[in-house]
């Protein structure tokens, strides 16, 4: 199930929302799973992505992911979330200045858990962390 809406609150804002809810099973010609993912799940996403047009010639846009958790009967990874935003400036008639700041906060990470009879496991995938990009387009 996907829940999209897109709303324009005043004339220099757009608001984009995205909700999905889905789930997912994995079969095998075995009667028993014996491998590594977490399996038979339901899961969901969010996306916020809020658009700005700013007096003299600047754009803003602001966007929020999030993933949320996976549970199994073993395995859990919690919830992503991370935070983007990009600046861009209109120059001239033919040239545009952009910045843009990815993972703002430097949230996004996957975090899971692993738990059998005799251990718990603990294990962190981190990304790059923060990313600011400059960037100046000109058309010719």
């Amino acid at each position: 199930a996907e829940f999209l809406s897109n709303v324009s609150p005043a004339g220099w804002w757009n608001l984009n929302l995205n909700y999905s809810r889905f789930f997912s099973e994995i079969k095998d010609a075995d009667s028993e799973f014996n491998g590594d993912a977490l399996k038979d799940q339901t899961d969901w996403t969010a996306k916020i992505i809020s658009d700005f047009m700013l007096p003299a010639n600047f754009k803003l846009q602001m966007a929020g992911n999030m993933v949320g958790p996976k549970i199994s009967m073993q395995k859990t990874e919690e919830t992503i979330w991370s935070f983007d935003a990009g600046l861009q400036k209109t120059i001239l008639q033919n040239g545009t200045f952009m910045l843009r700041v990815i993972d703002m906060f430097d949230t996004l990470r996957k975090i899971k858990t692993e738990t059998t009879g005799s251990q718990i496991s603990e294990k962190t995938e981190d990304t790059p962390g923060r990313i600011v990009s400059v960037g100046l387009r000109w058309n010719f």
